[in-house]
């Protein structure tokens, strides 16, 4: 097989897909001018190791995707965590693979369906483990987009697909040997993605709060060579505390320190919203807009999933990754646009986090574990032992996060709301009565299927098949425009993939 990779200053910086045709030996890569390629391989972003060997497929932690030329065919590689992911769709004669769904979708000629409205409840879906997530998605012409997470995938000359697993770290005997590890691999990360043999080297930078998990990332991103953080001080309204600048945390460490406010992005131009709402995981990092002159050319560290890796009250048997919500996830067309790596440093290893609750949960750990509902004693201990006074940080649980959705009006900015309106009146789901009618019987359904499982939990020996949904969680809630703010987002972002942009 030979790769063909055809690059456009037009498409976002490290965005890409790949088409294998079933006549040819030759795969077409069209990628954007921040994608690292060769004469058999590509990629964008970092992983824990050499940059020289291009071993990213085998790599345990990797910070992006790509692919490689193979003597079976080439092995796509996703990122070593849940948040981004590949999308596969096979045409009449081709294979497309692509890190956006959107340039996917623009690459093949289709589009969401404008009918179905259960995208957003599909796409989030990972936050239930791997065994527990939608694998497809519906085109507007009939066709199914495959998702893949946390995993290899290998396609031949005939076109056949094959799931291959990452290499993981073994478990973790004790809190010395977890950190030293985060450590390591994240030195060796910074290092790979500062390699003089890339297009451009990229400089790290690490956001921080006043919660527990971005000030313990921050604390090792800083002993790796990162000077550099950004700040929001300002949690959302739901929070009754709402100051979470972690200001005086990153300059008691030496950091230089950005801070922005999260309501920014309700005061810009040009739909901020729509590539973070194109991912399907809700939009709610759209905050992240407002720092965009502060992402290019970096490795963004970040916390995400460190409420759940971190916190000794939450277990889940591995291999698997849990999550209690899909955010870190809808960055990931902003990244592909910008042109910045996103770390969430506590992804590294937690496939092993039997052996992370553990740690939590030993005698060693008791000084740094101090209340009942909000502790994580594993981040205390590495911002305690930087210096960082107890009392500072990890006191009361915040987010500056905004999902959008309901009012939209106050979750959308003037301009975007108006777009979005507009679009909504075109949509057929809500003038056919039989889908509002279906929708709500459907929803009775479920709430009752949740109830029967509830009781079903409380009882000592239940019957197994009372333990599983039969209603799909897609009917929890009522119908309501929010569920088609991921077709209005995703249309609006596949015109930076149009065919005069490749």
């Amino acid at each position: 097989m030979k790769l063909v990779c055809c690059e456009s200053k037009k498409l976002p910086r490290l965005a890409w897909c790949a088409q294998i045709r079933k006549a040819g030996r030759e795969i077409t890569v069209n990628h954007g001018s921040l994608v690292e390629t060769g004469p058999d391989y590509f990629f964008e972003g970092a992983w824990n190791g050499d940059f020289g060997n291009k071993d990213f497929g085998d790599a345990t932690i990797c910070a992006g995707s790509g692919g490689r030329l193979v003597s079976t065919g080439i092995l796509f590689s996703s990122p070593t965590d849940t948040l981004e992911r590949l999308h596969v769709l096979r045409t009449k004669d081709a294979v497309l693979v692509s890190n956006s769904i959107a340039f996917l979708l623009a690459r093949a000629g289709d589009s969401v369906d404008l009918e179905y409205p259960f995208y957003e409840t599909d796409l989030s879906s990972i936050v239930r483990g791997f065994r527990n997530y939608t694998k497809t998605i519906p085109t507007q012409r009939g066709g199914r987009i495959r998702l893949y997470y946390y995993c290899n995938l290998l396609i031949n000359e005939k076109l056949v697909l094959q799931k291959r697993p990452k290499n993981i770290p073994p478990p973790f005997a004790d809190y010395a040997h977890y950190v030293g590890f985060l450590q390591q691999e994240l030195d060796t990360l910074f290092r790979n993605a500062k390699s003089p043999n890339r297009k451009v080297g990229y400089e790290p930078l690490t956001t921080i709060s006043t919660g527990y998990d971005s000030p313990a990332c921050s604390v090792l991103a800083n002993r790796a060579g990162c000077s550099e953080a950004i700040t929001f001080w300002n949690a959302r309204q739901q929070f009754a505390e709402r100051n979470d600048s972690g200001r005086r945390v990153a300059e008691h460490l030496g950091l230089h320190v950005t801070e922005f406010d999260s309501t920014d992005y309700l005061r810009m131009g040009g739909f901020p919203e729509a590539e973070f709402l194109a991912y399907g995981t809700g939009g709610e990092d759209v905050v992240m807009a407002a720092a965009s002159h502060s992402m290019r050319a970096r490795v963004l560290v970040t916390g995400s999933i460190g409420g759940t890796v971190w916190d000794p009250n939450h277990g889940f048997n591995a291999p698997d990754i849990i999550r209690s919500d899909p955010s870190g996830a809808s960055m990931a067309e902003y990244r592909l646009r910008l042109g910045f790596i996103h770390v969430p440093l506590p992804f590294f290893g937690c496939l092993q986090k039997a052996s992370i609750y553990r740690i939590s949960h030993s005698p060693e750990m008791q000084p740094w574990s101090i209340r009942p509902r909000y502790n994580r004693p594993i981040p205390r201990r590495i911002v305690e032992e930087a210096g960082v006074p107890r009392e500072w940080f990890g006191q009361i649980k915040k987010a500056i996060t905004q999902p959008i959705h309901q009012p939209l009006e106050t979750t959308m900015s003037p301009e975007s709301y108006a777009d979005f309106m507009s679009f909504a009146k075109n949509l057929s789901f809500f003038r056919r009565g039989y889908y509002g009618f279906g929708f709500t019987l459907m929803r009775l359904a479920y709430r009752v299927n949740l109830r029967i499982m509830q009781i079903a939990q409380w009882r000592m020996k239940p019957r197994w098949w009372l333990l599983y949904p039969v209603v799909p969680e897609r009917y929890r809630d009522k119908p309501s425009l929010n569920l088609f703010t991921f077709h209005w987002g995703i249309i609006k972002t596949m015109a930076r993939y149009s065919k005069e942009n490749l």
